[in-house]
């Protein structure tokens, strides 16, 4: 027999070797009569695992390249299921992060799928065959609740995933029992899934605004009825292969369907944002490189995409990338340096007053490291900010403009050098804003003048009213709310410098100074 098995070229021959491998199957099947022993029974049971227990055999010849691994090239073609799922987790990590991390349970069950598949070609065993069918029953389950469009949902499961999912289940796993139960008509079958799948992508392509997405749609469809032919092909027509000494269409189908199943998966990852998200604009992107569209597909997301270089949709009037390759306004960037300096200074000149008035001025340090807001626009405008960002400088001006304003009332109330660095206060904020409204504005002017750097110079002056302004509400706050503290205000490095970096100390006292 193993003589027999390892010679059989023809197609005589295998037919003749399947229909003993049918009758095998059959007689194993059989141990479910109550009249057969339970120690015979268990003996059969384990003849599935066999090499050549499978009814199936594919076109290949068996054992023709190693006496190890039955259908050599049927084994290795599967080794795409293995390369690229890892990379899929990793193009997807975001998509898995903001919108269903169930993604990444359809690229595990691809490399279940190349395991299974390639254990049944190197044994044709009966259990190879069986877990390579099953695993490609579960991941069709897994890709239709997750992606399967609501609006073609049943009455019955009233709108609601989980329980279309759980159907989904339920479905798997009698269909698991019957693909026991009939191993040979398994592979026919699971053929038949893949046609609502395919006729699915069809329909969403129709309502495809994308021209990417579109052409993509296509080549997937393209490439699995060129997979499915294949498949056709070494089934019905190995004799024909044979003569042609090309007994590897089985293989071309691994590849050719691996190609259409992750492709069909990023597809379905993209209506199913546009269905479950329509708050978000889902967009499809190539790696290693963007414009070559025969590259690995993935979905990303307008909120990614705000991470990358240039999704701002404001530009300020310094060039871009002409110092370095690396930042794109390097004046403007550079010029942030006194949020990152001074701070840590504040807060070593503030030690004091945190003691013994508000710990919760140190925060207010660490807010200037990020934002001369000094943290007041967070909670404000942060919804409105995410969904139209275009506005929000504008909308933050405003609120400066507040600031100033109340500002400007407490001035009023101040006496000497506190009444005095108010007055500087206000007098840098208007040339900040004038800096800020001017690179804005007058742009080509400056940049016809070589100077195109205000929005830099309005980094230092803001950030200079930003701290003042702290100081002299921290000073107020004391004045206000404690009548047993009293505080002073005070320059560094030179009390006596009204220039310098101003800060408050607290004397425990009855009288305000």
């Amino acid at each position: 027999m193993q003589h027999v098995w390892q010679h059989c070229n023809t197609s005589a021959v295998k037919c003749e070797l399947i229909e003993q491998r049918t009758m095998h199957i059959e007689q194993l099947f059989s141990c479910r009569s109550v009249w057969t022993s339970d120690i015979i029974c268990r003996v059969k049971m384990w003849q599935h695992l066999e090499p050549g227990s499978s009814p199936v055999d594919w076109c290949e010849g068996n054992y023709l390249i190693s006496p190890l691994i039955a259908e050599f090239v049927n084994t290795f073609s599967n080794v795409l299921f293995f390369l690229l799922p890892p990379v899929m987790m990793y193009l997807f990590r975001e998509y898995a992060r903001f919108v269903n991390p169930g993604i990444h349970i359809l690229w595990l069950l691809l490399i279940v799928v190349g395991i299974s598949s390639a254990y049944f070609h190197a044994t044709l065993s009966l259990i190879g065959q069986l877990l390579d069918e099953l695993a490609i029953l579960w991941i069709f389950m897994a890709s239709f609740s997750m992606f399967f469009p609501r609006r073609f949902f049943p009455l019955l499961f009233h709108n609601d995933r989980k329980l279309f999912s759980l159907a989904a289940v339920v479905f798997a796993l009698i269909a698991t029992f019957l693909a026991v139960l009939h191993p040979i008509a398994n592979a026919f079958a699971l053929m038949t899934l893949g046609l609502p799948a395919f006729f699915l992508l069809i329909h969403e392509l129709k309502r495809c605004e994308s021209g990417r997405v579109y052409r993509l749609g296509i080549r997937c469809a393209a490439v699995w009825l060129l997979a499915v032919a294949c498949w056709l092909n070494d089934r019905l027509f190995c004799e024909t292969w044979l003569a042609l000494n090309f007994p590897y269409l089985h293989a071309l189908w691994h590849i050719l369907i691996f190609i259409a199943s992750y492709t069909a998966l990023v597809l379905f990852a993209y209506f199913a944002v546009k269905e479950e998200r329509p708050d978000t604009t889902p967009v499809l992107r190539y790696w290693p490189r963007e414009d070559f569209e025969l590259g690995v597909p993935y979905i990303n997301n307008t909120m990614w995409r705000y991470l990358e270089p240039g999704s701002s949709p404001v530009d300020w009037c310094e060039g871009n990338y002409l110092i370095s390759p690396n930042i794109a306004e390097f004046g403007n960037t550079v010029s942030n340096i006194l949020f990152i300096v001074c701070p840590p200074l504040m807060m070593s000149l503030y030690q004091e007053y945190s003691q013994c008035v508000h710990r919760g001025i140190h925060a207010l340090w660490l807010i200037k490291l990020f934002s001369w807001t000094m943290g007041v626009s967070a909670v404000l405008f942060t919804a409105l900010g995410v969904l139209k960002p275009i506005i929000n400088s504008f909308a933050l001006m405003v609120l400066g403009s507040g600031v100033i304003i109340l500002l400007l009332l407490e001035i009023r109330r101040m006496t000497g050098r506190m009444q005095r660095l108010g007055l500087r206060t206000v007098a840098v904020w208007v040339l900040a804003v004038a800096c800020w409204i001017a690179d804005r504005v007058l742009c080509d002017t400056l940049r016809s003048l070589h100077f195109p750097y205000l929005h830099a110079i309005w980094h230092i002056l803001i950030f200079i009213a930003s701290y003042t302004i702290i100081v002299i509400y921290s000073h107020a706050y004391v004045g206000a709310e404690f009548d047993n503290l009293a505080p002073t205000l005070n320059y560094w490095p030179k009390d006596n410098f009204e220039l310098g970096i101003p800060y408050i100390t607290i004397h425990s006292t009855n009288k305000k100074n």
